[in-house]
């Protein structure tokens, strides 16, 4: 890598310093759930054991990959006081990206419930949904029953009017052949 500022150079830093803010990021999160040590390094500022770890991460990352660059660092060293606040600006820059991160994670934890919730309502449904379909194919099933049925009533009502159509005909002959014998024994009766 050379000392000139080319288009591509300045991509490697900016790579190389993004994920070297990256890897501080790693290491201050995981401590957000621990206690954490500190003591002053002046009158009024304070530093952690978790900034010197960060910074240390950021140092060899970025002497990793310009090995012959000088690094002037906030927490190791007497920096100026414009870069202290340089760096201060990236750290309350760094904490806001956490807390937005925080803030992220927590809404997608709560769309994740929603899911769940409406996943959950949609199986309800499902289920409801079967059930009634069973229920209707129960009724149908019934309902062709009953019409079977219907239709053997039908035919046996027909059965018997046939049968009781048959029985007055045969009435209707017996009656004719007894008009028939009545009128036949009234002329044999006058004729003797």
């Amino acid at each position: 890598m050379t000392d000139t500022f080319t288009s591509d150079a300045t991509d490697d830093i900016l790579c190389v310093a993004v994920d070297a803010a990256l890897l501080a990021v790693n290491v201050i999160m995981s401590a957000k759930d621990r206690q954490i040590s500190s003591e002053h390094k002046g009158k009024t500022d304070l530093v952690t054991e978790i900034d010197r770890a960060a910074e240390s991460i950021i140092i060899s990352s970025i002497k990793d990959h310009f090995p012959f660059h000088s690094i002037l660092a906030e927490e190791s060293g007497k920096a100026a006081d414009q870069i202290s606040g340089l760096i201060g600006e990236v750290q309350n820059s760094t904490d806001q990206a956490v807390t937005q991160m925080n803030k992220g994670s927590e809404e997608v934890n709560r769309g994740s419930e929603v899911i769940e919730s409406a996943l959950s309502s949609l199986q309800q449904i499902t289920t409801t949904v079967e059930e009634v379909a069973t229920q209707v194919q129960q009724i149908s099933a019934s309902t062709q029953q009953q019409a079977s049925g219907a239709e053997q009533a039908v035919e046996a009502v027909n059965n018997v009017a046939t049968s009781a159509e048959e029985q007055a005909a045969g009435a209707e002959e017996v009656s004719a052949a007894a008009e028939e014998q009545s009128a036949a024994m009234e002329e044999i009766s006058s004729s003797s």
